[in-house]
């Protein structure tokens, strides 16, 4: 009759596995270089400030309405460049103020499209 392989029999086959594993020499992951987070944040700036100028052009923006997106789009930049300060952007920082410009993109995109008058 076959046996299925018992809780603790699975975790110490797990356990010397990852022993095997780990005393053998680990091979490093490469540097993500600071270079990809600065050149992602600064086109995403480019872009979203592309898209408030379509919609003040277009007319899908009160003139109250990008005046709100303009200096939110400021806060943003001068997080960008406190994070540039020491030279680079950390992935951490990368993270937030990719989130940031997350919730900035969202509010562009709600902005254009609720039925405010126009003028």
């Amino acid at each position: 009759m076959h046996r299925l392989p018992t809780f603790t029999g699975l975790l110490g086959l797990i356990l010397a596995s990852s022993a095997f594993l780990t005393a053998q020499s680990p091979i490093p992951l490469p540097p993500v270089p600071a270079h990809k987070f600065e050149n992602h944040v600064a086109h995403r700036e480019v872009r979203q400030q592309h898209r408030i100028a379509l919609g003040v052009q277009n007319g899908t923006l009160t003139p109250r309405e990008t005046a709100h997106l303009e200096r939110q789009e400021a806060r943003i930049h001068r997080r960008i460049h406190r994070a540039e300060a020491d030279g680079h952007i950390t992935p951490v920082e990368a993270r937030r103020i990719h989130r940031v410009q997350n919730t900035e993109s969202r509010r562009i995109f709600r902005k254009k499209h609720n039925l405010r008058n126009r003028q």
